[in-house]
């Protein structure tokens, strides 16, 4: 997009079809020249035919004074679209530029028609070259005043030469010129014809060249975008493009759930390796893992040495409890993809992997953190790092998640109570489940129906019904059991 200070009155008014304007005045000049040659009225050498024949070849280098001065009033307040086609154009503001030029376009086409005292031949001829010129502009309502324009300036001109056009009409008829002016009209005409369908096939082919070009440079553009989004998570690229995400720092308060991971033992295996075997290493690590973290909707934040930080619930969001649900899937689905990479490559460092993972729900702060010149789109906060505190804590091969992850998630995922349990970096104790799997996909020992009868001893534990506010009085009625089996002198 160019503004239009940088434009030249000859683009301008190229694009606009001034090289078929300027053939239209030589038809205008040559069609009265032959109406001479049967006229009484009016001479070669009169005043009058003076004034039109240098008012018509000189009237293209007038308009090209006037949008000389058009672009200059208006270059400031306005952009116009640099390229050839016309649908592609403001309408609104090129009419506002162009409707002085046409406006003359319409007053000389009257003009010439007044000349000629309406001759039926010539006069449908300009009137359809006026018309052509107008249709260009695309503007039913600046078209109809443009002919109106051209009609009044003809009963003027009439007028003024002294054509009394009542009794033309009236008795006389309509008059259509000698044979003469009526084949060179039509001779003019055609010329004028061929000359814009030559006009058309060399600006066609300038928009197949444009076009191929544009082509070239939006396939360049595609691959230079596909590179560019390698280097941020596809939902924040995908929304720049779609015009949803601002670039500049800002971050604002959410309901998140964080997933933390890291390899096992990963300093002493980047002491065995070099670094080109450890590179391609954590190149297919991270891979499959993010290939998962996308099919599961996740926000990739960052790669940190061997660790990776996923989060769901920006910038897009399926609801709290459903962005939980999906990283605890995304996590088992991680934990089955590590099971079948050591169970193929036995031989390779790559079968000696495990993964520690941490899982957190909670309110942090996402958004971009950085400078105007270089800027992350991140998540810091509390439950950010009780994530990591997590996977730290988890064994290898072990999801931990905190409470208010199982909140979430309990009525889909079977969970195993860890207790409460010391992070470093934490003062109080963390209440931590251990994730064992979806119920569908568990053992039936495991699933959350504990059921066992004795004599003298019966117990019925259905976890799907025990409600969070009552964990603690069955432990203390368990506890209490214990003690009671404990007792001296118990057969």
């Amino acid at each position: 997009m160019t503004t239009m200070a940088s434009d030249t009155p000859i683009s301008f008014l190229q694009r606009f079809g001034q090289q078929r304007r300027i053939v239209a005045y030589l038809v205008f000049v040559v069609v009265f020249l032959i109406s001479l040659n049967d006229r009484t009225d009016i001479s070669l050498l009169s005043f009058k035919s003076i004034f039109f024949l240098v008012l018509m070849l000189a009237m293209p280098y007038l308009q090209f004074k006037l949008a000389n001065y058009l672009l200059k009033r208006h270059g400031k307040n306005h952009q116009i679209v640099a390229s050839t086609t016309y649908t592609e154009f403001d309408h609104s503001k090129n009419i506002q530029l162009m409707w002085p030029i046409v406006c003359i376009d319409a007053i000389c086409v009257g003009l010439a028609i007044g000349y000629l005292q309406f001759s039926l031949t010539p006069s449908m001829i300009f009137m359809v070259m006026l018309i052509v010129r107008l249709v260009e502009l695309n503007s039913l309502l600046f078209s109809i005043v443009s002919v109106l324009v051209c009609i009044l300036s003809a009963y003027i001109s009439a007028y003024v030469l002294g054509v009394n056009t009542h009794t033309f009409a009236l008795h006389e008829g309509v008059s259509d010129g000698s044979a003469l002016l009526r084949v060179g009209s039509i001779v003019c005409f055609a010329t004028y014809i061929v000359f814009a369908l030559n006009y058309a096939e060399k600006h066609v082919a300038v928009l197949k060249k444009k076009f191929i070009e544009s082509e070239k440079k939006n396939h360049q553009y595609i691959k230079m975008a596909n590179k560019i989004a390698r280097y941020a998570p596809s939902q924040v690229w995908q929304a720049i493009v779609n015009g949803t995400f601002e670039s500049r720092i800002y971050n604002k308060r959410k309901k998140l759930t964080i997933f933390f991971s890291d390899i096992e033992g990963f300093t002493e295996l980047s002491d065995r390796l070099s670094s080109d075997d450890l590179a391609a290493l954590l190149n297919t690590y991270f891979e499959k893992m993010s290939n998962i973290a996308r099919k599961y909707g996740g926000t990739i934040d960052k790669f940190v040495g061997d660790a990776l930080v996923i989060f769901f619930g920006d910038p897009t969001s399926s609801g709290t409890k459903n962005d939980a649900i999906a990283c605890i899937d995304m996590a088992i689905a991680m934990q089955q993809e590590m099971k079948r990479l050591r169970q193929k490559s036995n031989n390779s460092e790559l079968g000696q992997l495990h993964v520690r993972m941490g899982v957190t729900t909670g309110y942090c702060h996402v958004g971009n953190f950085g400078s105007a010149s270089r800027m992350s789109y991140t998540v810091i906060g509390r439950e950010a790092n009780l994530a990591a505190r997590l996977q730290a804590a988890a064994a290898p091969n072990e999801i931990l998640m905190s409470q208010e992850t199982y909140e979430q998630v309990r009525d889909q995922v079977n969970c195993i109570d860890q207790g409460e349990i010391m992070l470093r970096g934490i003062a109080q104790p963390v209440q931590a489940w251990q994730v064992a799997g979806r119920y569908e996909n568990v053992p039936t020992h495991q699933r959350r129906w504990s059921e066992y009868e004795l004599e003298g001893f019966n117990l019925q534990l259905d976890m799907d019904l025990v409600k969070s506010y009552d964990r603690d009085r069955i432990k203390r009625a368990l506890q209490h059991a214990i003690e009671n089996l404990d007792r001296p002198g118990l057969n």
